[in-house]
């Protein structure tokens, strides 16, 4: 590391790996809590396209599944990714799907194997 402290462009030795790799450190995946839920999103698979239908009633009759949200269902707000302009604001779980991978619903389950 440089004498000014930046460690832009300098190697920097992450104390945390011997531990992860080796089985002796925890993830926040590792945590469970009595009663506690997980959240999977839902991303599309094409890369452009508008969402006309989820079929919710087939996903919260899977095993597991506490309920399942689209953007329609929990009314956010559009979001800014960076400070520019807002016709660039978009909602959190889209309607418009402008990638692959863009998020269109998360659902709701008691496991993540579910």
């Amino acid at each position: 590391m440089t004498a000014g402290g930046s460690i832009l462009g300098h190697a920097v030795k992450r104390r945390e790996d011997p531990a992860l790799i080796t089985g002796a450190g925890s993830f926040t995946g590792d945590l469970a809590a009595e009663g506690m839920l997980h959240a999977a999103f839902i991303r599309s698979h094409v890369p452009h396209g508008i969402v006309t239908a989820i079929d919710r009633d087939a996903v919260r009759a899977m095993p597991g599944v506490e309920d399942v949200f689209t953007g329609n269902d929990l009314d956010l707000r559009p979001q800014l990714p960076w400070n520019v302009d807002a016709d660039f604001a978009r909602l959190p779980l889209g309607r418009h799907v402008r990638y692959v991978g863009d998020p269109l619903a998360v659902v709701i389950a008691r496991s993540q194997r579910e």
